[in-house]
């Protein structure tokens, strides 16, 4: 959990500062099975996965249009109708009111987040970041490295040139070995599908970007958080 600081000015005070939370990355419901869904060892597959929890939501829906209230370990759901009524007979008129669901986190998720720390990050428009790697042949996530597979990077401003082969991404070893990644099929700011080099041999290693974030700006080297293992 990452954050950085704005000047509070609502009031008045120059020296205040709040906090204004900076994301990781936007996932959609395909990423979170394919990156934490499926990390926990179930025997549902991907397809299996995507059907059963979109069942989940869409019976969500239809007890919320029932007049229910859902309760669920992440969150509390109701159906909450807005706007100004001038008499108390006055029934619902579209042209003034409308209805809109409510969602209000669970105490369970509170109490989860209450124990987190977050951290504080300077410049944070102009730093890369490397969020995770998908091992396709074993479809791990930050965990797994096939030799000669192929494997996607998840990340935000990790940019350089491909030509430069002091730039691109480094698989390093527990002895300080440094080895190039240098096929892609596709190599993009937030993504990239690589080719992973085929001699890596057993053993832990740590992935690291090294690049040019912008024009202008300094060489940067940073590398993701876990540790990648070939088996």
């Amino acid at each position: 959990m990452r954050f950085y600081l704005i000047p509070y000015l609502l009031n008045g005070d120059k020296k205040k500062y709040k906090s204004v939370f900076y994301p990781a990355e936007t996932l959609d419901l395909d990423a979170l099975i394919e990156r934490y869904m499926m990390n926990y060892g179930t025997s549902a597959t991907k397809t299996d996965s995507h059907m059963i929890v979109n069942l989940f939501f869409k019976a969500i829906e239809d007890a919320l249009e029932d007049g229910h209230t859902v309760q669920t370990d992440l969150f509390r759901a109701r159906i909450k109708v807005e706007g100004n009524f001038d008499t108390i007979l006055e029934n619902f008129n579209k042209s003034k009111h409308r209805v809109r669901p409510q969602f209000i986190a669970s105490v369970p998720l509170v109490e989860r987040f209450a124990k987190l720390k977050a951290k504080l990050i300077r410049n944070p428009r102009f730093q890369p970041h490397i969020y995770s790697l998908y091992d396709v042949f074993t479809q791990s996530t930050n965990s797994l490295l096939t030799p000669g597979g192929m494997a996607e990077v998840h990340g935000k401003k990790l940019i350089f040139d491909t030509t430069d082969e002091e730039q691109g991404y480094f698989l390093i070893d527990e002895k300080d070995t440094i080895t190039r990644i240098d096929h892609f099929a596709r190599n993009f700011p937030a993504t990239c599908m690589l080719q992973l080099p085929s001699k890596l041999t057993p053993g832990h290693y740590t992935l690291e970007f090294r690049g040019i974030p912008g024009k202008g700006r300094s060489a940067v080297r940073i590398a993701l958080d876990k540790p990648l293992r070939v088996q």
